[in-house]
């Protein structure tokens, strides 16, 4: 038994690691396109992008799933300090009718409760801007999300509401803060079994309650 849970214990270690190189390797792309865009000046055309790195805190789960007397549908709530989910995305945005832009994004997730979600995701966000693109703004984000492992979850989909604004302006980029809210679902249909329940058959689970605080560069 102490040797099956140190096997268990080794995979998902290997299993974390893996997903931190990916992390980390999308961050370094991410500055890599940075500078090359720095090094040309700013855009002065309709076209901008923004790679960030985002903290997010769920506080509300819903986890749906069948047994052998039917479906339940439960409410969890996680202890302790409630930041259980980093990402980074990149956009590649067109501003149109001076205020307003619409871009393309990809991005990657993870979420560690109820357990460890590794979450790969591809979208549309729009953005409207209060004065120009240097300036406040609100947005609306919708992406779909994948998963490289199909034991962690079937596919999924986000929809996130929120506000941005520059902290540190140059001639080049900005630097800025993102706060927003966001609601997350995750198809569970024949990933694993959370409780591990006997004949617990996974469906869906809910991300509600979702808030979160980005820190990115606009270039």
């Amino acid at each position: 038994m102490a040797h099956g849970k140190g096997i268990e214990w080794l995979e998902m270690t290997t299993t974390k690691t893996k997903h931190m190189k990916t992390i980390i390797l999308t961050i370094v792309l991410l500055i890599i396109t940075f500078l090359g865009y720095t090094q040309s000046g700013k855009l002065e055309n309709k076209w901008y992008s923004t790679a960030e790195v985002e903290f997010i805190f769920p506080n509300n789960f819903s986890y749906n799933y069948g047994t052998e007397r039917g479906g339940t549908d439960d409410e969890l709530s996680p202890s302790g300090f409630l930041l259980k989910s980093f990402g980074a995305q990149y956009t590649y945005n067109y501003i149109f009718f001076s205020k307003l832009s619409i871009g393309a994004l990809a991005g990657i997730q993870t979420l560690s409760y109820p357990r460890d979600f590794f979450m790969v995701k591809a979208g549309v966000i729009l953005k409207y801007f209060f004065v120009s693109r240097d300036n406040v703004y609100v947005y609306a984000l919708h992406s779909n999300i994948f998963s490289l492992d199909k034991s962690q979850f079937k596919k999924g989909g986000s929809l996130r509401l929120g506000i941005g604004l520059p902290v540190f302006k140059r001639d080049n980029f900005n630097i800025t803060t993102n706060i927003f809210a966001e609601h997350m679902y995750l198809d569970l249909d024949a990933a694993e079994p959370i409780y591990d329940y006997e004949n617990e058959e996974p469906d869906a689970l809910t991300v509600k309650g979702v808030l979160g605080i980005s820190f990115g560069i606009q270039f």
